[in-house]
């Protein structure tokens, strides 16, 4: 009867034992995913791209090489000009695939939008985005597959 109880015991122990180290992993998985968001749209809200290449997955630079190209001495200029820098907020996260893609719900503040080649930015007081991110080797990452488009509500 002991032996039986010890196993029991043992058998349980294991399954919580194994049932926190994964709720655990899951945990640490979505915070290293909500401060890659958080820090890569404070960056690009702030157009600081050469910042936030370091928070994308491979082939998504070419988006943030491509909007630095259009950048204009009166962008720069209009970006200095603003009382403080833009502000992001993550609404919510929605994992798929496994758990290995997921997109935020990204709410950016106060930001220069940018406007069609040759036009100065305008600035932008709130607007959502949809932020796609794929997990690389451990790591979640954004991924781009154009520059990044506001939601219509």
């Amino acid at each position: 009867m002991k032996t039986k109880c010890h196993v029991l015991t043992v058998t349980v122990l294991t399954l919580l034992v194994g049932m926190a180290a994964l709720s655990s992993c899951e945990h640490y998985q979505e915070k290293q995913l909500r401060d890659t968001v958080s820090d890569f749209s404070t960056a690009y809200f702030n157009w600081q791209y050469h910042k936030a290449v370091r928070f994308c997955a491979p082939g998504s630079e070419r988006w943030l090489a491509y909007m630095a190209s259009q950048v204009t001495q009166r962008d720069v200029d209009t970006l200095r000009a603003l009382p403080e820098g833009a502000s992001v907020r993550i609404n919510s996260m929605r994992f798929y695939k496994g758990d290995s893609v997921a997109v935020a719900d990204v709410e950016a503040r106060d930001f220069l939008e940018m406007d069609t080649i040759g036009k100065t930015g305008r600035w932008v007081e709130k607007a959502r985005y949809l932020i796609s991110a794929r997990l690389v080797r451990g790591v979640w990452k954004v991924w781009l597959s154009a520059p990044l488009r506001a939601e219509k509500d």
